[in-house]
């Protein structure tokens, strides 16, 4: 996989090296335990900043795996 797609809030974010079942398996923790966790992120194109989004309970996010090239 060459990266993860990540909506949050509506806004777009990706993250690179992830593992996207652990990514995903932070997440689903963070949401069951109720105890918020953050989660590092690269926020725009070309020269991406780093950015750290909050997840929870409530969190509306979406997970999108995009594959590497053949």
């Amino acid at each position: 996989m060459k990266r993860i797609q990540v909506i949050y809030d509506g806004l777009q974010y990706s993250i690179g090296e992830t593992d996207y079942d652990a990514l995903k398996a932070a997440i689903e923790d963070a949401a069951s335990t109720g105890r918020p966790s953050w989660i590092t992120v690269n926020q725009g194109e070309g020269q991406p900043r780093p950015a750290e989004i909050l997840v929870g309970p409530a969190t509306s996010i979406a997970l999108i795996a995009v594959p590497d090239e053949e």
